[in-house]
């Protein structure tokens, strides 16, 4: 999802006070070792248009929370921080081997006064999934810019724009996708990266299409490139697509099947917005189901990495409550699992719910937590 100025911008005087309330590390060196892992956990592997676990049948829900690599004082943030026990109750507010998905932008590793690298952030959040027996998916770009480098990408920036360094970040991001890979190459916390969020390649930023087939292959030569790297350098790790799926430039109609055709792509997407009373959205031509069908030719499972359902008990004019928007949520779940969805990735959740109406209103407590993603 594209975030809104609100979620991106976070609250100040939250800043201030859990700045006070969090110290950590404000210099890891860029090649710093990654912390030891435990041995006992396994990885997420693909078998055909299955995802296994421990050599099991593997299908997950979870949640999103593009917060969590938020630390107040170290990086620039995104959206408003969670307190180290605010992200412990996340992961212990889910069954065991759920899946929260994640941003691990660049912005968000590097920290914001001396612009050097600092893994601490995204360290904190794996601990944590680590001592729940969680999972994650760590997003390594937004197409949007958001949280990242401020710019919203076109076909030239797929077609290798990004081998450049933009504004004052420590790297590229070829270079960046490939040190975070390496560094955590050895760990099964993460259960598959997704090089970027909801890409696409329009030909310019007005987000114009002049030509659907070279945008294609842009977006899949992007994907052949970057995926071999980055499985060169964490072979244990799967690849997720992060693509929205229902019609964008360069992956419309039948070219999802052929960006999907990657190699190096071992699960695709789709998000799923606006559609609340809908297990099955979409058309004939860009519908989730013509995506189901499509990855099953080509053996490949697909997940919903986002779904979201704006909800509230106390605005005025929202149509759906919290206890609502769980039983469509569960509905929803219940019926792309029987037509072959692997995963299931609610949007989205946040340290506390300040009541409006919006997607972004899961907390602890919410019915969500409690009445679908624990059964």
């Amino acid at each position: 999802m594209r975030l809104s100025p609100r979620s991106r911008s976070g609250s100040s005087r939250l800043r201030l006070v859990l700045s006070a309330l969090v110290a950590l590390g404000t210099g890891a060196a860029l090649l710093a070792p990654a912390p030891a892992q435990a041995a006992t956990s396994g990885f997420v592997t693909r078998s055909g248009g299955e995802l296994k676990l421990n050599g099991a049948p593997y299908t997950f829900s979870g949640l999103n929370a593009y917060s969590a690599t938020t630390v107040w004082g170290t990086n620039a943030g995104c959206g408003p921080m969670m307190s180290t026990a605010q992200l412990d109750a996340m992961f212990a507010g889910l069954k065991p081997n759920s899946v929260v998905r994640i941003w691990a932008f660049q912005e968000l590793v590097t920290h914001q006064k001396t612009r050097k690298r600092d893994w601490s952030p995204l360290d904190r959040v794996l601990s944590s999934a680590r001592a729940h027996n969680q999972r994650v998916i760590p997003s390594l770009a937004n197409h949007w810019g958001d949280c990242d480098d401020a710019i919203r990408h076109t076909k030239a920036w797929y077609d290798g724009g990004y081998k450049q360094v933009v504004r004052n970040q420590p790297q590229s991001y070829w270079n960046y996708v490939q040190a975070i890979a390496k560094r955590y190459r050895n760990d099964p916390t993460i259960a598959m990266w997704e090089l970027i969020n909801e890409p696409e390649t329009p030909t310019d930023t007005s987000g114009s299409c002049k030509d659907e087939h070279a945008s294609a292959v842009t977006l899949r030569t992007f994907f052949d490139t970057v995926g071999a790297r980055v499985k060169a350098a964490a072979p244990s790790h799967l690849i997720e697509s992060g693509v929205v799926g229902d019609g964008q430039c360069g992956a419309s109609g039948g070219d999802y099947s052929y960006v999907h055709a990657s190699p190096q792509i071992d699960v695709g997407s789709f998000h799923d917005y606006g559609n609340d009373s809908v297990q099955i959205p979409g058309d004939k031509w860009n519908g989730m189901q013509t995506r189901l069908d499509q990855l099953k030719a080509l053996g490949k499972p697909m997940i919903t990495g986002e779904v979201g359902i704006k909800a509230s008990d106390t605005a005025g004019g929202c149509k759906t409550t919290l206890a609502g928007r769980a039983s469509l949520l569960q509905r929803k779940r219940d019926g792309q699992s029987a037509r072959g969805v692997k995963g299931f990735l609610v949007w989205n959740y946040m340290p506390t719910n300040d009541g409006s109406c919006n997607y972004e209103t899961v907390t602890a407590g919410d019915p969500v937590l409690s009445r679908m993603l624990n059964n």
